[in-house]
């Protein structure tokens, strides 16, 4: 079993109306659907305080942490993301995606 660890960001007062703002939830919203195609093999775990990606995850079933450790911008650390999950899952691996990447390559 792999714990995959990701995050998912939104600005605070994102408008999900907006045209650009939709295009980004959607592709979020596919990366999330291929992450849980993967289950069980592969446990997601998505790191953020965004109430729409929350929910989104939720209900693809997928573990959702908020308030870790984070920078200005409020960026988790990749160090409190980590220790997160391996004092609270038993997977012998785990991995961090950046979706960004996944979503505009």
């Amino acid at each position: 079993m792999l714990t995959a660890l990701t995050t998912l960001m939104m600005r605070e007062n994102g408008d999900v109306c907006d045209p650009h703002m939709a295009q980004k939830v959607l592709i979020q919203r596919n990366v999330l659907r291929g992450l849980a195609a993967l289950s069980p093999k592969v446990r997601t775990v998505v790191f953020t305080d965004s109430t729409v990606f929350c929910g989104m995850a939720e209900e693809l079933g997928m573990v959702v942490v908020s308030g870790v450790r984070s920078t200005s911008f409020g960026l988790p650390y990749i160090k409190a993301m980590y220790e997160w999950v391996e004092a609270r899952t038993g997977a012998p691996m785990h991995g961090f995606m950046v979706t960004s990447c996944l979503a505009h390559g």
